[in-house]
């Protein structure tokens, strides 16, 4: 497993960190909307995430990515599994998450979305 996984720590350039990533797992207990989801999908990273806070709201179950259970590490697994060995679920994902991305959390559609929520 060594060989495989690399824990890198804090790290300046999301570019190249990225760049060395096949599926993003966050298994959070709590959260509410994670960055580094959006960030992968972007970049078409698959996610494998649990149901807790705004993550099933970022990644949609079988479309763009897998939510599983809090807690339950064998859903986890059978997610990371069926990533590994469907390569048309995971290119099927990474386009999804691509678009997903592109529409749903575009930067001006958000400030606009903000702006219209806090003034009326």
């Amino acid at each position: 497993m060594a060989e495989r996984v690399a824990f890198a720590g804090y790290c300046t350039d999301r570019d190249a960190l990225y760049a060395n990533v096949d599926i993003l797992v966050q298994p959070s207990r709590r959260e509410s909307m994670s960055h580094s989801v959006i960030e992968a999908m972007a970049r078409g990273i698959p996610c494998v995430v649990t149901d807790v806070g705004g993550l099933p709201e970022t990644v949609l179950d079988g479309t763009t990515g897998f939510v599983v259970p809090d807690g339950q590490p064998p859903a986890c697994a059978d997610a990371l599994s069926r990533l590994l060995t469907e390569r048309e679920t995971f290119a099927r994902f990474s386009r999804a998450g691509r678009e997903r991305v592109r529409t749903f959390f575009d930067l001006r559609r958000v400030m606009l979305e903000t702006v219209k929520t806090i003034l009326g």
